[in-house]
């Protein structure tokens, strides 16, 4: 489990942080990002994600027409 350092943080933020520390500690002990961060991440899923980080928001501009067709950012 991921170590979280919420200690030395005072007032208003210091709480915040305090009251997300569970929450945090699932992110950073997410697989897929202590796979990223370790190397241990397959090829596979990186490309995996950087496609799906570069198609959904053009799908959404393209509902408005804001977008580039989607076709061209497809791999092939």
């Amino acid at each position: 489990m991921t170590e979280v350092a919420t200690t030395g943080r005072e007032g208003f933020t210091g709480e915040l942080w305090r009251s997300i520390e569970d929450i945090y500690r699932e992110v950073l002990d997410h697989p897929f990002l202590r796979g990223l961060t370790d190397g241990t991440l397959p090829e596979e899923n990186f490309k995996h994600y950087v496609l799906q980080d570069t198609v959904t928001p053009c799908k959404k501009s393209a509902v408005s027409g804001k977008a580039p067709a989607i076709s061209t950012l497809q791999p092939g």
